[in-house]
């Protein structure tokens, strides 16, 4: 919908791409995969030519293989959804460790493998920003991942994160 998907909707669309990833594109992981690639890209010269100028040049840059866009992120839900999605294949991929050990691999994928492939748009703002960010915030602390937030609203952040904590050890 233009203002809200249902939850079972978007838990099956969610599932459903995994699946896909896993059955028709060999991920593995399926949304939680790991794998990266190498593209083409143009970038400055390290360089500048006889006339001084910077010029562009062809490079490669390893990147993910499997990126996640929102493109109208609304209230947050689909991503939220992928992140809770990826927190199950990794604790089912970590099976037999001790939560300790669990939580201390979670909090190293959460930044060198989630965090740089989460990509959300808005266009229409119906939902307040803060609000989508507290929420994505919360569900990635649920999994008990440690977020440095080092943004220009690291405070506002750092409140919400907070706010969130209270609220489950409440729940």
């Amino acid at each position: 919908g233009v203002y809200y998907t249902p939850w079972p909707v978007v838990k099956f669309m969610v599932r459903a791409v995994d699946d896909i990833l896993k059955t028709e594109f060999g991920f593995k992981d399926g949304l939680a995969d790991t794998a990266t690639k190498e593209v083409k890209i143009k970038r400055d010269s390290k360089r500048k030519n006889r006339n001084g100028v910077i010029t562009q040049v062809d490079d490669t840059e390893t990147v993910p293989a499997i990126q996640i866009l929102d493109p109208a992120t609304g209230t947050g839900t689909f991503l939220r959804e992928v992140i809770l999605h990826i927190y199950e294949t990794f604790r089912e991929n970590n099976k037999g460790k001790s939560e300790e050990e669990i939580k201390r691999l979670w909090n190293e994928y959460v930044p060198t493998h989630l965090l740089k492939r989460i990509n959300g748009f808005e266009l229409m703002m119906v939902a307040p920003y803060y609000s989508v960010l507290s929420e994505l915030i919360c569900a990635i602390e649920r999994s008990g991942a440690s977020i440095p937030v080092v943004h220009a609203e690291k405070d506002i952040g750092e409140a919400f994160a907070e706010t969130d904590r209270d609220i489950l050890k409440r729940a």
